[in-house]
């Protein structure tokens, strides 16, 4: 509190540090970054895209499945490699926990920010992605402003 003393009492509400957070993601030049966005319903992954791209992002790719995900990782892994992956945890061919279980076994990828969106009713299996190694999750319904702060959460920049 002593070294807040000169700060205005504005810059101590959560929502102005969030704003001050993805100021500092737009300065750092987020255009340069890939993402995955994951999602079988096209409204999820069309509303996650739109995000995506009024934070900055200019490269995203978007799959209807994991499957669908993990051969866009294989496409690029010897090129520019993906910096963030955003994926739906209910999904069909390959889920969003399989994937997730895929990327963190994978030296290639383990590193790779993962962001998993899931439903009120599956707040048991977080302890399961977590013990996988998930980086952030959100849950449904997805607010532009709160997956805006759960990815400035977890990417980091030079």
């Amino acid at each position: 509190s002593e070294m807040l003393s000169g700060i205005s009492h504005d810059l101590r509400t959560p929502l102005t540090r969030m704003k001050l957070q993805l100021a500092f993601i737009k300065d750092k030049e987020i255009s340069s970054k890939m993402s995955l966005d994951i999602d079988d319903m096209e409204q999820m992954r069309l509303k996650v895209f739109q995000i995506l791209k009024d934070l900055g992002f200019q490269n995203i790719t978007m799959a209807n499945n994991g499957k669908e995900a993990l051969d866009a990782l294989i496409e690029t892994k010897n090129k520019e490699k993906f910096d963030l992956l955003i994926s739906d945890w209910n999904m069909p061919i390959v889920s969003g926990i399989d994937l997730l279980r895929e990327v963190k076994h994978n030296p290639q990828y383990y590193d790779l920010p993962f962001i998993m969106m899931t439903t009120e009713s599956e707040k048991d299996k977080v302890i399961d992605a977590i013990s996988l190694g998930i980086n952030n999750y959100i849950y449904k319904p997805v607010t532009a402003r709160d997956l805006k702060q759960k990815i400035s959460q977890v990417i980091e920049f030079d």
